[in-house]
């Protein structure tokens, strides 16, 4: 059996479940008779109320529903949603390389080009950003650039609240040596309310850091 499903994109498509999402677009979606095996294990695709979804192909690839996917193969995942952006995380193991502290599940994932922006919009909130870190002896921060890190822009970074915390599991002179290296933090952001020519803010109550690249 082939099924065509023409839709402009942007439209729920309440037959199948899904939500197709691009800028003024249209697609064709096939409905295949595909049997996804996993080993020697088939799964079979549901949606948490347990009705069945289709895999589809569109342009000789084939797709199939992530959150049921990756639960069959013992996954988590986790979507997060902003006025700024969307992001989806599956597993809670470390793709990269150390790790301190352990992840929350609500937590809003940003950028920290969005936390120096609209610092009223993350003002006591839990995030997760990216950036170059810096470890010192009081001058901690995450820069957005390896350039920012290197000339020491702090226009261009948040303040981070690592002294005396206890969450992380580690002393901070054992995180000197992750300075100049790209990591993901999670904390609470509050924005600076003293200095107008300081920082946006900084990040306190840090639960989590790991380290994703040099």
């Amino acid at each position: 059996m082939k099924k065509y499903i023409s839709c402009v994109v942007g439209t729920l498509i309440l037959a199948l479940g899904i939500n197709i999402f691009a800028n003024n677009n249209s697609f064709l979606l096939e409905e295949m008779d595909a049997i996804i095996y996993y080993g020697d294990e088939m799964l079979e695709f549901t949606d948490q109320s347990g009705n069945k979804l289709p895999v589809l192909s569109y342009n000789d690839v084939t797709y199939v529903p992530l959150r049921s996917y990756s639960e069959q193969l013992d996954k988590t995942v986790d979507y997060s949603q902003s006025a700024h952006s969307e992001e989806i995380v599956i597993g809670d193991v470390s793709l990269f390389g150390e790790e301190y502290g352990q992840r929350y599940r609500e937590v809003e994932r940003t950028s920290l080009i969005n936390l120096i922006a609209d610092p009223d919009v993350y003002n006591e909130k839990r995030v997760s950003v990216s950036g170059i870190i810096n470890i010192g002896f009081e001058d901690n921060f995450l820069f957005l650039t390896a350039n920012d890190w290197k000339y020491f822009s702090i226009n261009n970074a948040v303040d981070l609240g690592i002294q005396a915390n206890e969450a992380l599991g580690v002393e901070i002179s054992e995180l000197q040596s992750l300075s100049g290296k790209y990591v993901n933090i999670e904390g609470i952001f509050y924005k600076n309310t003293d200095d107008p020519n300081g920082v946006a803010g900084g990040l306190g109550d840090i639960n989590y850091i790991e380290v994703m690249g040099d």
